[in-house]
């Protein structure tokens, strides 16, 4: 069963039991991590006897014994209760071992839990879990700052309300960091809510949040967004000595950008208030569709090189990349 957008997101915290297996796969190894754990407990909660109901394989010893994936899940404990069974780091060369154990799981077995990295649409891995009747495939996206992924990480820690505001300021934070600093974030934010009743504000998401990341990313896309080149070499130094990654910076243009896409289209776009909507509205005057999507596309290029084998310093290659942007639109 292959599980997309939201239902992927949510299903490590509500999984349906009746199942044997899934997979959790994606790029953000910390992300894949999180989700992993969070499945695992749904199962063993917080019971005493957790670790006793819990086998760990690992995928060097699999492949060379397939069997133990089978053997794992049929074994029987001391305790009564659902038996979990993890196995990280798994590859296509696995898959053949895992499709068999799936095969012959029964609803008393352990139920299997296997992570990996990113995945290819015709890893055999993932055609398993998509195909079978009894297990699920659940990706996670490198988009982990959207929308649905940050409500989620916030119901995760009793912030279920929040005002418009707030709400905007913590996508911008979400944009610049990965899932586990943002959900980090969250927790302190969590905790300086404690026991104060009504909808998180704006005010209390600016008293936890890291002031400086936050206005120097978005003094920097500001930049990008209106043509003051002039600007980005100092921004981007001041990011590069408070020891944010190049690739972080990259994911925060890229939904800037998808952002200014959307409102090219009509398709609207996540709300602005105050100065951020000011920004976005003087650079519709200055990009039209095309652009943005061409602007798109070379973020996404810049990423693809960031994350490759290692070549020119990032930071370098990022300033090249939003030099670019800044000097495409034409004048209209």
């Amino acid at each position: 069963m292959k599980l997309s957008g939201s239902a992927a997101a949510r299903f490590p915290s509500a999984p349906d039991k009746a199942l044997a297996g899934a997979l959790i796969y994606g790029e953000d190894g910390a992300e894949v991590s999180a989700r992993r754990d969070r499945l695992r407990d749904a199962f063993l909660g917080g019971a005493a006897e957790a670790d006793l109901l819990l086998t760990r394989l690992d995928a060097g010893e699999v492949r060379r014994e397939p069997a133990l994936i089978l053997d794992a899940m049929k074994a029987r404990g001391f305790f009564s209760g659902r038996q979990v069974v993890t196995l990280d780091n798994a590859t296509d060369g696995l898959a053949g071992a895992i499709e068999a154990a799936l095969g012959e799981a029964g609803p008393e077995d352990a139920f299997l839990i296997v992570t990996a990295g990113a995945l290819q649409k015709r890893s055999k891995l993932r055609a398993v879990f998509e195909a079978a009747r009894n297990a699920a495939a659940a990706p996670v996206y490198a988009d982990a700052g959207g929308p649905e992924a940050l409500r989620l990480m916030m119901d995760e820690q009793g912030l279920e309300r929040a005002e418009d505001g707030a709400m905007a300021l913590l996508q911008t934070y979400a944009a610049g960091m990965d899932s586990g600093t943002m959900r980090d974030f969250l927790r302190r934010l969590a905790l300086y809510r404690l026991d104060e009743p009504g909808p998180l504000r704006e005010a209390d998401v600016r008293a936890c949040a890291p002031d400086a990341l936050s206005a120097d990313i978005d003094s920097l896309l500001d930049s990008v967004l209106l043509g003051a080149a002039e600007r980005l070499s100092p921004a981007l130094r001041r990011i590069e000595t408070q020891g944010e990654g190049a690739v972080a910076v990259v994911l925060a243009a890229q939904r800037r950008f998808a952002d200014l896409h959307a409102r090219t289209t009509g398709g609207g776009g996540r709300p602005l208030f105050g100065a951020a909507k000011d920004v976005m509205d003087r650079a519709l005057r200055r990009w039209g569709q095309a652009e943005a999507e061409a602007a798109l596309r070379h973020l996404f290029e810049t990423d693809l090189a960031l994350r490759g084998p290692a070549g020119a310093a990032p930071f370098a290659l990022l300033e090249r990349a939003l030099m670019r942007l800044a000097l495409l639109p034409k004048p209209r």
